[in-house]
């Protein structure tokens, strides 16, 4: 899964990055360590990149856990995921991701991220969902799949990267089948290019 993530990055670096305009809401201040339930940057795609803040998670009815992963084995099943995978596919910029292997009684933290502590892309859905008090908002989940690689020691399922050669692909404009860019993107995830270190 994906529980929290690092974004240590400005504003402007964010924008120059993705080649993209800042949205209306955009606004950022670099974080080591980014919760669920927080407003985060996501690139879309609305005739040219833009970025802009969407919640990170979707309520649930209740008081719940909200929902911040969905796996990608099932984007086209689940109802509440299916219509964002078809139209709202986004790109979530991090620079390192972490992971908590467990170890007898204890969990241990890790962080993963490229070597060069550089940004990189995972795979995200939007909608737009009503809330306990029936009014909408705008959120984001991150895709997870299988762990590859090193990962895979810590924990069974990590975020899917999305390489730079692919990330206009995930981001189209109804071009290409869903089914197509998903199998496209999740036969390029490289993990060899990260770097894995325990934090405390």
């Amino acid at each position: 899964m994906c529980g929290r993530f690092s974004l240590q990055a400005n504003e402007s670096d964010i924008l120059k990055a993705y080649n993209a305009e800042a949205g209306n809401n955009f606004s950022w201040s670099p974080l080591n360590e980014v919760f669920p339930t927080q407003r985060i940057p996501a690139v879309i795609r609305q005739g040219q990149n833009r970025v802009g803040l969407l919640s990170w998670g979707i309520t649930v009815p209740g008081g719940g856990q909200p929902i911040i992963n969905a796996r990608v084995e099932t984007l086209e099943e689940k109802r509440m995921f299916k219509n964002a995978f078809m139209y709202r596919r986004c790109l979530i910029p991090v620079d390192g991701f972490y992971e908590w292997k467990e170890e007898g009684n204890q969990k241990t933290k890790y962080l993963i991220s490229r070597k060069d502590k550089s940004l990189f892309s995972l795979a995200g859905i939007y909608d737009s969902f009503a809330g306990p008090e029936g009014i909408t908002y705008w959120a984001t989940v991150i895709v997870t799949a299988p762990s590859e690689g090193e990962i895979s020691t810590i924990h069974h399922r990590m975020p899917v990267l999305v390489v730079p050669e692919l990330e206009e692909l995930w981001l189209c404009e109804g071009k290409e089948k869903p089914e197509y860019i998903k199998e496209k993107v999740i036969s390029k995830i490289k993990t060899e290019d990260l770097n894995v270190e325990k934090v405390s």
